[in-house]
């Protein structure tokens, strides 16, 4: 009885040895570079049969020996190499002369099946895998997603993919239905033709506008056969969404002078989820001017947009600029520093510019200095001639006050006064000359052979051609100097006759009535 068993054993070894080296590649035979394995079903019942083709790719087709096996489930099914029985987890068959070999899955009962074809030579080249689905019944449906937990934020929509196979043995059509309380859902369709083994994908649109977690049920059943069905459970986890905006400014502080637009540049960040409307505003002291190139900004997620900020100011100070921006769901501020620098300025004017007057009468000039700075400051002023006022003023910003320069001489002649003004904070000085011209009596005028004269000793010359009276010669001659504008405006004094410190018509009329009450 050993003698039998040792017999039967070496003849198994001896059938395997066989099989092996049948397999293998004969010296000089070319290598299988790749198989493409196929198959005429990818569902049947649990009495079905597909069919496996395998081809291979190679510089000599036929009479290459290719094995078919059962990879994963091996007890669902079984090969075979006709037909006609099954055989095995393994077969094997050689190609034709087109490089093809076929081989048979015989289902045993339900489930999914992976079958791959190899050729085993100097190398080992195998196929692509495929899996045939076996059912006990002859028409069925099946649901899946590769992403069944979605997160969203309230009022934000997301999109399912849900993939529909027909794991029935025929054609059929198949209903979607959505079950989702609170959220709202939509379907790309509502219905899906599919042959056997087909699979089509559904498209499922769902949100909610309050938070929570949701639990949505989709449904696929056979219109023809209801007792097809399938059911997928997804899962919506729906939150607020976060709201943040962000300013950045370019610089924090600007130095300018009073009255100098200081200019910032502030980046407006929407650090939120979702697109929000930024109203901007502006805090600061009412000393400042300031504004924003615009008061509002909409903003995507992530989305920034450049505001700029124009500032300016008189007085010497650093001035603190707060930059707001509010939505209906946030706020946040930056602030920005304005300092104006300390400048010491002002104006002096001193009228009239020319002066004629009687030995030893006064001629009096009017000085007016105005701060033109944005500091408060005193002034020294001084004269190289004359009496001032005053010789000290001090002035608040955009202040000014006048005092007066008094000269008189008893000496005729040109006089150049020079006024001189310091400021006390700077030490800066700005100076201005007056003229002053000192006269006895006017001089002779234009269409005259000699000085006019005071015929009444009262200070104005009635004698204007000078012959020592006073005839109607004297009123002609002034009419006609007068209207020619041949007076110098000097002279005003001696010929204001009416009293206005204006030469007029009226003067004329005066020394015609004097002239005619002679």
């Amino acid at each position: 009885m050993k003698v039998v068993k040792i017999g039967i054993l070496v003849a198994l070894a001896m059938l395997a040895m066989t099989s092996i080296v049948a397999s293998q590649a004969p010296p000089g035979v070319p290598p299988v570079t790749s198989i493409d394995l196929s198959t005429d079903r990818v569902v049947i019942s649990t009495t079905g049969i597909a069919q496996l083709t395998a081809q291979i790719q190679s510089d000599q087709l036929n009479d290459r020996l290719i094995t078919f096996e059962i990879v994963s489930n091996a007890q669902r099914a079984d090969l075979g190499t006709t037909p006609d029985e099954p055989e095995g987890d393994s077969v094997s068959d050689r190609t034709n002369a087109s490089g093809v070999a076929t081989a048979y899955l015989f289902a045993v009962s339900e489930g999914n099946v992976t079958v791959q074809a190899c050729w085993y030579g100097e190398t080992t080249v195998c196929s692509n895998t495929i899996t045939i689905l076996i059912v006990s019944t002859p028409y069925g449906v099946s649901l899946s997603t590769a992403d069944p937990v979605k997160d969203a934020l309230t009022g934000q929509s997301v999109q399912f993919s849900i993939q529909v196979l027909n794991t029935g043995l025929y054609a059929d059509n198949f209903s979607i239905t959505v079950n989702a309380p609170g959220v709202v859902t939509q379907l790309d369709k509502q219905y899906i033709e599919l042959n056997s083994g087909q699979e089509g994908t559904v498209l499922l649109t769902a949100y909610s506008n309050q938070p929570g977690n949701y639990t949505i049920t989709v449904t696929a059943t056979s219109v023809d056969h209801p007792e097809a069905t399938d059911t997928l459970t997804l899962y919506l986890n729906v939150r607020e969404p976060i709201h943040n905006v962000i300013l950045t400014p370019d610089q924090q502080i600007i130095e300018v002078d009073p009255n100098e637009n200081a200019i910032f540049s502030i980046t407006i960040t929407n650090a939120g989820e979702v697109t929000e409307t930024f109203a901007l505003s502006l805090t600061h002291d009412p000393n400042v001017t300031a504004s924003l190139s615009t008061n509002s900004v909409t903003l995507n997620p992530n989305e920034s947009q450049v505001v700029q900020l124009t500032a300016h100011a008189f007085l010497p100070a650093t001035y603190p600029i707060t930059v707001t921006a509010t939505s209906a769901n946030t706020e946040n501020s930056t602030t920005v520093y304005l300092t104006v620098r300390t400048v010491y300025s002002f104006t002096l004017s001193v009228l009239p510019k020319d002066i004629t007057v009687l030995v030893n009468d006064t001629a009096t000039f009017t000085i007016t200095i105005t701060n033109t700075g944005n500091v408060p400051d005193s002034y020294t002023i001084a004269s190289d001639a004359g009496q001032l006022s005053t010789s000290i003023i001090s002035l608040g910003v955009g202040e000014s006050e006048t005092i007066y320069l008094n000269f008189s001489s008893s000496t005729s002649g040109q006089y150049i006064i020079t006024i001189n003004v310091t400021s006390v904070g700077s030490g800066s000085s700005v100076s201005d000359t007056v003229n002053v011209t000192v006269i006895s009596s006017p001089g002779t005028l234009p269409g005259a052979e000699n000085p006019p004269t005071d015929t009444d000793n009262d200070g104005l010359y009635e004698d204007v051609d000078g012959d020592g009276m006073l005839t109607f010669e004297d009123v002609k001659l002034f009419f006609t100097d007068w209207m020619m504008d041949l007076i110098p405006s000097q002279y005003t004094q001696f010929f204001d006759f009416d009293g206005d410190n204006l030469l007029s018509f009226d003067d004329v009329k005066e020394l015609f009535f004097e002239w005619l009450l002679s």
